[in-house]
């Protein structure tokens, strides 16, 4: 039986996409825990007013990285499709000529931070804008020498690689908060982790691909294409980043910052439900790439099917307790007044964040055989629609309207999830399947959601428990939900 076990679990550790997905959750798992411990060391240390602009800093550093212009999609794509194709020295030029482009992306950054600190009269400020744009122009640098391991679906060792810098960065900066209480000196910090990051990185490029050697180099012809993707995906990134704030921004404005405050508390536990699915499944974008353009439909369809079905197992394992238990969680996280007068907006807000949750594998899907435009233009009319919603909603509905906003993309995901399983794919039968599949889930959660609701107070522990039962039960249920229904693939 232990042989038995052993091979299994040797079996899985050898499975390259069980390894991309273990270390794409740890990778996005460590980091709050981490930011839990360090936090109270950092205010204690620097005091409410410096820990406030830290905050500052590091939030500006993350909305400036968008400035990347799509270029890591543009590598993992393109560098996924070059290796199913064996075309390693058009993919070196390739490479060659991204890192050359973020080089000078990260030069016009931190030039354009040298002109602001000159124009700021602060003269105790200046430094943070020149850290600000050497960190940011570093970072995209990084980013695409991590789209380039990614390119070779080894997501694993993108994550450890991260797992390893974001580590070294919380330890680091809370050592020298301790030690010193400069921020100055923590900016400077930043600045040499993000060059280690683009160290180690560089080192496994060179593992990986031994014929690789980077260098700056430009060649129109090559890089036409390429960034042609590359500024489509950088849009979608900005057009997600507008719909995920474009609510808070108009939630503050109608109903005033009470009302969002409420809002965002409600959406830092909701929020998992998307973020914690795109954070596991971002290998599936070169996969699908690579099979594209190997152009092998039924390992695509199959890689397809197989992952809609898996998405929808986990994530119906990682809702059913947290909206089960949404109360008892709030009640415990934030006090019983709030959790008393906030539940609904909770438990809704995690059924609208659900609902765009199934686009997640169509969307690399598109994204992979070139539809980009198709995935750009949908995404832009799903914000559209949503934020047009919610605008005349919380008219009626306050705070509930912004979230019955969300949920008025809805009809639309269902039609676009249909229309590129039908035009793309040539699955015409596969959504009812689905369906299947979704009211199966339903029928273990209401009996379980009954006997739960007997239990109205729980302590932590008793929480714990309980949530940790019923994800052993549930799990174990779709496991065998899972087997039943691959085996009905075949007839879609």
């Amino acid at each position: 039986m232990y042989h038995k076990v052993y091979r299994r679990l040797s079996k899985i550790s050898n499975n390259r996409d069980w390894n991309n997905v273990f270390f794409s959750l740890l990778s996005y798992l460590i980091m709050p825990i981490a930011m839990i411990i360090s936090t109270p060391l950092l205010i204690k240390n620097l005091g409410i007013g410096d820990y406030g602009q830290w905050v500052l800093v590091n939030s500006i550093i993350a909305v400036l990285s968008i400035a990347n212009f799509g270029l890591g999609n543009a590598v993992i794509k393109f560098g996924a499709q070059y290796i199913e194709k064996k075309q390693i020295d058009k993919m070196y030029k390739m490479v060659n000529n991204i890192f050359a482009i973020s080089l000078i992306i990260g030069v016009l950054i931190l030039v354009l931070a040298l002109i602001v600190t000159l124009s700021v009269k602060l003269k105790e400020f200046n430094y943070y804008y020149i850290a600000i744009g050497l960190i940011v122009g570093v970072r995209i640098v990084m980013g695409v020498l991590a789209a380039v391991i990614m390119s070779c679906q080894r997501y694993d060792i993108s994550n450890k690689i991260n797992i390893f810098i974001n580590l070294l960065t919380v330890i680091s900066t809370t050592t020298l908060a301790i030690l010193t209480s400069n921020l100055n000196i923590l900016l400077l910090c930043l600045v040499f982790t993000s060059l280690i990051g683009c160290l180690l990185f560089n080192i496994k490029i060179k593992k990986i691909l031994p014929g690789m050697k980077l260098k700056f180099n430009i060649e129109l012809n090559v890089l036409k294409e390429v960034l042609s993707f590359s500024l489509m995906a950088w849009v979608q990134v900005i057009v997600s980043t507008l719909y995920n704030q474009s609510d808070k921004l108009l939630i503050n404005i109608l109903l005033g910052s009470r009302a969002l405050g409420v809002y965002s508390a409600c959406f830092q536990l909701a929020g998992k439900l998307h973020e914690i699915p795109v954070a596991v499944s971002g290998f599936l974008f070169p996969k699908f790439s690579a099979l594209f353009e190997k152009q092998d439909r039924i390992d695509l369809i199959n890689l397809y099917v197989k992952s809609m079905i898996i998405l929808l197992l986990f994530i119906s394992s990682l809702f059913f307790p947290l909206f089960l238990f949404a109360k008892q969680i709030l009640t415990i996280w934030l006090g019983t007044e709030f959790s008393e007068q906030n539940i609904n907006i909770l438990r809704t807000l995690m059924l609208s964040i659900l609902s765009g949750t199934f686009f997640i594998i169509p969307f690399y899907l598109l994204n992979s055989i070139g539809a980009e435009k198709i995935n750009t233009i949908f995404n832009g009319i799903l914000s559209v629609v949503s934020l047009l919603s919610s605008i005349i909603l919380i008219h009626y509905f306050g705070l509930m309207g912004a979230v019955y906003g969300r949920l008025m993309g809805l009809p639309l995901i269902i039609i676009m999830i249909i229309y590129v399983e039908n035009k793309y794919l040539n699955i015409k039968k596969f959504h009812k399947l689905f369906l299947c599949l979704l009211l199966n889930q339903l029928f273990i959660m209401v009996p379980i959601g009954y006997c739960m609701t007997i239990e109205h107070s729980l302590d932590l522990a008793k929480l714990f428990t309980y949530m940790l039962i019923i994800v052993l039960i549930h799990g174990g249920y779709n496991i065998v939900s899972y087997k039943v229904f691959m085996k009905n693939i075949t007839k879609i």
